[in-house]
């Protein structure tokens, strides 16, 4: 129950962050997903994508594949 509590906030606290990043338009926004084989993480990628590409900016990702380090090297690009 506590795990499913923080990860509920937390993906809360990333879509909020997403959103006000997204305020700023004409800006590419790259995230590097750990995963995207979970189901909860499809439902809220389209809510942070619908919030980046409402406010006018340009959404990308990276499926890490559930590997640290290929996750590292995506942000690094």
């Amino acid at each position: 129950m506590k795990r499913a509590i923080g990860t509920l906030l937390a993906s809360s606290m990333l879509i909020a962050s997403f959103a006000g990043a997204a305020m700023a338009k004409d800006k590419i926004i790259a995230v590097s997903w750990g995963t995207k084989q979970e189901e909860r993480w499809k439902t809220d990628e389209a809510a942070i994508k619908g919030a980046i590409e409402a406010a006018g900016n340009k959404y990308i990702f990276a499926d890490a594949q559930q590997s640290a380090s290929k996750q590292l090297a995506d942000v690094g690009r």
